[in-house]
């Protein structure tokens, strides 16, 4: 009836993401008609993908903070999709790579001060990609913020999609710093 495959309609019916604004409101549309016996999304989000980028997995620091985001990753709001990147070293160069390669729409980075890396945040933020630091600051840079964990959890835990959203999206020109206390284990 809706002329899209049975994935596709998963994907909408479900909020999976993944699937053109148009597509999800026709799908929505005729299971809507159909008056389908489920609660039915109101309407279509796209996905929201977040890139953390860690360098160095062998430092328990690294270790915890993967850790970290592999269970926020596991319970925000279906729209938004945090995807980690480890890398094995912290050199510049490297990092600064992994930065410029993203296609995501926001990047959460743990990166040390330095002429390549300020660059690759700077040319993301003329993308309209915003950056976000954690662990060390790179407060020369055009970066959105520097965030500890305690800021980061309470953002996004908890289906908190449009403070993330407003804050990576809309609030480039704002500057935010906190200081950082991963060191202590929960």
């Amino acid at each position: 009836m809706t002329g899209f495959g049975i994935a596709t309609v998963d994907r909408v019916l479900n909020e999976r993401g993944n699937v053109a604004p148009q597509t999800a409101e026709k799908v929505l549309a005729v299971a809507r008609r159909l008056k389908l016996k489920r609660i039915l999304p109101a309407s279509h989000r796209r996905l929201l993908r977040i890139q953390v980028i860690l360098a160095r997995p062998e430092l328990p620091l690294i270790g915890r903070m993967g850790r970290e985001f592999a269970k926020l990753a596991e319970r925000v709001d279906r729209s938004i999709v945090i995807q980690r990147k480890v890398l094995k070293s912290e050199a510049p160069v490297l990092v600064a790579e992994q930065i410029r390669a993203t296609k995501c729409d926001a990047i959460v980075v743990y990166a040390q001060e330095h002429d390549v890396i300020h660059a690759a945040v700077d040319e993301m933020f003329h993308r309209g990609v915003p950056v976000v630091t954690m662990i060390s600051d790179l407060p020369n840079s055009s970066r959105l913020a520097y965030f500890d964990k305690v800021t980061l959890r309470a953002l996004v835990e908890g289906h908190r999609r449009r403070e993330v959203f407003w804050l990576l999206k809309l609030g480039l020109d704002t500057r935010i710093g906190c200081g950082f206390d991963i060191g202590v284990d929960n």
